[in-house]
């Protein structure tokens, strides 16, 4: 699984975890620790850490899927990023004058 995808998904929906799910999703995807590691640090086993890991990603994605939360900012931050261009070529001030006209 990405763990880039998977910590952006955090980002949206990280309160719908319990706290071993993003201690450990946290843990792994936006500080890289490995689960040996994370284990240690947070007093479970190997196999807790990476159960925890999947059952919680395996979550994110489920909401992700139901909800589309970051597939519709990714789609806004598109449109606005196409906005600003825009802007920066002066079209769109061009459009606004023949809309006014």
């Amino acid at each position: 699984m990405d763990k880039l995808y998977i910590s952006d998904l955090y980002s949206f929906y990280n309160g719908l975890l319990t706290k071993t799910q993003k201690d450990v999703i946290y843990m792994h995807c936006l500080e890289d620790y490995s689960f040996s590691e994370i284990a240690e640090i947070l007093n479970i086993t190997r196999a807790a850490a990476y159960d925890a890991y999947k059952k919680g990603s395996d979550k994110l994605l489920f909401y992700e899927l139901n909800l589309s939360m970051h597939k519709s900012y990714n789609e806004r931050a598109k449109i606005i990023d196409n906005i600003i261009s825009k802007i920066d070529d002066n079209d769109i001030i061009n459009e606004l004058k023949e809309l006014k006209e």
